[in-house]
């Protein structure tokens, strides 16, 4: 049996994607939250709906990079200023 989770954000609470990330994972995320995200994190962030809609998907030199949405980038900052 498939179960596929589909999260709708509303209101820019991403309290419960966020908490679905490790530990480690938010650490990562929180060291730079407006920067490059960690590749080893896109995959995961697409499948819990925090990276997607309203990312920005950049090309360099070295390869593509994903960017957070801005409202996500806030809750990151929010989240880590809170800890």
């Amino acid at each position: 049996m498939l179960l596929c989770t589909f999260v709708r954000m509303t209101n820019n609470n991403f309290t419960l994607p966020w908490s679905w990330l490790s530990e480690d994972q938010r650490s990562a995320l929180a060291a730079n939250p407006g920067g490059p995200v960690p590749p080893f994190l896109v995959q995961r962030l697409k499948d819990i709906g925090l990276l997607g809609i309203g990312s920005r998907h950049i090309e360099s030199a070295g390869g593509w990079s994903w960017y957070l949405p801005h409202d996500v980038v806030q809750f990151i900052r929010e989240q880590s200023a809170n800890a």
